[in-house]
């Protein structure tokens, strides 16, 4: 094959690859949903989504200031980040900066989940070309990329998390270590890893350690190898204090909450497919990592295909992989339900790793690692070939057909979203004071608080509620408000404060001179005269 064919062939396979993630996810999410001015799906589809768009919301409504991701306005007056928002950092600093000419009811939502898509074909499609330089695999293992569940699952639930080309990204950098560009584009990964999600961050440092087995095995020179953890240490530190996560308080005491059941890449769990759902614990729905009868049946392939090749080719990686899976499980692992092992972890230790109590995460990389391993062993294969092409597109068909009631439910679920919150009550805005800066909310029913802060959001006020992935330090110096304990000293003239329970309000507040307590059907309402 010349050169410019090779070209032509890449640009085929790029073209179609991103054409099908185009296509794929335009039939499932809904064009409507991209449409930036339509949020219905953003604030009624349910899982995270809703507290994302309020974390972006606010930081639109948010002053620029040094602490760059953070904004007082949110969480008032301690104050929150997009960080722990889990709002999309980069989206959020992007169109924060052009939000002047953004209309009032923006979400990048939508935007972001076709970029992720196109993205995720685009890398698959570089990755199976290098590896493959057959139309054929690269074309069929970039579906396969693209159908993976796991991304639609999180496009459901966490959209942010649908950056699974961030994983593949790393796998091109340490696919072309020799490469003068490796070293910058290890920094600029870790800092868009960093300004997207941080729970990708350890399947990327995976992935680095994989290049380092790799440019070892090629004996690559001592000075190129330690140049790598170096770059990607500076580009940590660089982006730990420019982004403010030195501002974050890391989680404690909860790791293997989430983690990641043992039988996972086997077990379709609530997601319909020909295999039999399998017995997980309560929590382990984040651990949700199926691989698809169609890859099942692919890695069988290799192994039986490949034989040694395969083994030859993944052998320097299995203890690593295997450290990742013992990470994602949690050092209480399970197989169906059952306790296969209990490691005692130190204090310390157990903290540390509880920054990371999604733990059931931490292994989607290995869908991709695996998948491209058994496509490179078969492209290799000189006999049979058509044969090969034919098996390889039966298993995309495969997983297509696998998956198709759980592509059905998802795009119902996107057109047709169930969780409505609930309404401001029409008294409570007639009553509401025009000059009120801010709204503070007592715990209540989820829907209706998030209500409140959206009208928050929407009339420019701040709000005392957040749900913060973690929390943050005290930047502000401002100190959270217990509404349970308000005395008549502590209302401001330019608040209005919300109790949603009997018990939550302090009968105190009855008795003050120059209030307005108003019942709005079981929520209670204190404002001060003017």
């Amino acid at each position: 094959m010349g050169y410019m064919d090779d070209i032509k062939n890449k640009r085929f396979c790029l073209v179609t690859g991103c054409l099908f993630a185009l296509i794929f996810i335009l039939l499932i999410y809904s064009p409507q949903n991209v449409d930036p001015g339509y949020t219905n799906w953003v604030i009624n589809g349910g899982g995270d989504n809703l507290q994302h768009y309020l974390g972006w919301r606010f930081f639109r409504n948010s002053g620029w200031n040094r602490y760059l991701l953070f904004m007082q306005n949110l969480n008032y007056p301690v104050g929150t980040s997009v960080i722990v928002t889990d709002s999309n950092p980069l989206f959020c600093l992007i169109f924060k900066a052009i939000r002047n000419i953004l209309p009032e009811n923006f979400q990048f939502n939508g935007i972001w989940i076709i970029c992720s898509y196109l993205l995720q074909a685009y890398f698959s499609t570089v990755i199976l070309w290098q590896l493959t330089h057959k139309i054929s695999l690269t074309v069929s293992g970039t579906f396969i990329a693209v159908m993976n569940p796991v991304i639609l699952q999180r496009a459901l639930i966490h959209d942010t998390l649908t950056a699974h080309w961030l994983l593949l990204a790393a796998i091109w950098l340490a696919l072309n270590y020799n490469k003068k560009r490796n070293l910058p584009g290890w920094f600029i990964l870790t800092e868009l890893t960093l300004l997207i999600h941080i729970y990708f961050l350890p399947m990327i440092i995976f992935i680095l350690v994989i290049q380092i087995i790799r440019m070892v095995i090629q004996k690559q020179s001592f000075l190129r190898i330690a140049a790598l953890p170096a770059v990607f240490s500076l580009s940590l530190f660089v982006g730990y204090y420019l982004f403010g996560y030195s501002h974050v308080q890391a989680q404690s005491g909860s790791f293997g909450e989430l983690s990641m059941n043992l039988n996972a890449f086997i077990n379709p769990d609530t997601v319909p497919a020909f295999l039999k759902a399998r017995e997980t614990l309560p929590l382990q729905y984040e651990g949700f990592n199926y691989w698809g009868l169609g890859v099942l049946v692919l890695i069988f392939l290799g192994a039986v295909v490949g034989n040694k090749e395969f083994l030859r080719m993944i052998l320097p990686y299995m203890l690593p992989a295997a450290a990742l899976i013992l990470l994602a499980a949690s050092n209480k692992g399970y197989f169906d339900g059952h306790l296969v092992y209990h490691l005692e972890l130190p204090d310390w230790v157990y903290s540390w790793l509880s920054v990371f109590r999604s733990s059931g995460r931490l292994v989607w990389c290995l869908y991709y690692l695996v998948l491209f391993a058994v496509l490179a062993v078969l492209a290799k294969r000189k006999d049979s070939n058509n044969i090969l092409t034919a098996v390889v597109f039966a298993c995309a068909f495969l997983q297509m057909v696998d998956f198709q009631v759980f592509f059905k439910d998802c795009a119902d679920r996107f057109r047709n979203p169930e969780n409505q919150i609930a309404a401001v009550p029409e008294e409570f805005i007639k009553i509401l004071p025009e000059n009120t800066v801010h709204l503070y909310s007592s715990e209540g029913d989820s829907k209706i608080v998030d209500a409140f802060a959206l009208y928050a959001a929407d009339h420019h006020m701040t709000f005392n509620k957040s749900a913060n992935a973690r929390g943050i330090k005290h930047i502000y110096g401002g100190d959270e408000i217990d509404l349970n304990s308000m005395t008549c000293q502590n209302v401001e003239p330019d608040s209005v404060y919300i109790f949603h329970t009997k018990v939550s309000f302090p009968e105190n507040l009855m008795n003050c001179a120059g209030f307005d307590v108003t019942d709005l059907d079981g929520i209670k309402v204190v404002i001060r005269k003017k």
